[in-house]
């Protein structure tokens, strides 16, 4: 996913990082999947993950209990990358200034 201007790459990280199905440890090259509980508000947290420790990795295992009104979920993305984008070209510095004013303005309301 990405985007031109608005939150920084942090702030959209922590809130789409919760859907990502997968982690990888390079230490050892093996991949982990997880399960997740979706919880009532639509965020997500780890219901069950193997981790890669058994295997001489650093992942360690997860096992999260039922959050109360939580489903389990699967989900299909492995990995979710996010990326913050800059306008190629303004036509002038207002154009900035007012971009960048009603982003702010947004992000308040």
């Amino acid at each position: 996913m990405s985007w031109v201007l608005g939150p920084t790459t942090k702030e959209v990280d922590a809130v789409a990082g919760q859907y990502e199905s997968a982690s990888f440890d390079g230490s050892i090259d093996m991949e982990t999947r997880y399960d997740h509980w979706l919880l009532p508000d639509g965020s997500a947290i780890i219901k069950h993950g193997p981790g890669t420790e058994g295997s001489m990795g650093y992942i360690p295992a997860v096992e999260n209990p039922m959050a109360a009104g939580a489903i389990p979920v699967s989900f299909g993305a492995h990995y979710v990358q996010c990326q913050r984008r800059y306008a190629d070209h303004w036509q002038d510095e207002t154009t900035l200034i007012n971009q960048v004013a009603a982003t702010c303005a947004n992000s308040k309301a």
